[in-house]
């Protein structure tokens, strides 16, 4: 996390916000005191779910798995009443 005066920000906000859409986090600055944060929209548990799937990806390529989505969703639901 990087601290910007909010002097910085006002000059090269585009910039910030380009960095923003990709997962930059700025804190923003004022007379030297923390006042707000530029991050991204993405609610940090839609990121550990889209690591988890890739986790997922990856662990079926490694083990030759080539199960069809809907086989995937019968083995999910087959506990289910």
């Amino acid at each position: 996390m990087r601290f910007i005066s909010f002097s910085e920000v006002r000059r090269r906000f585009s910039q910030y916000l380009v960095g923003a859409e990709k997962g930059e986090v700025v804190t923003i600055t004022r007379r030297g005191r923390a006042v707000a944060r530029l991050m991204p929209l993405v609610p940090p548990n839609r990121r550990r779910a889209q690591a988890a799937v890739k986790r997922i990806r990856q662990l079926r390529r490694e083990i030759g798995w080539s199960a069809s989505v809907d086989e995937i969703q019968t083995l999910r639901d087959s506990g289910r009443r």
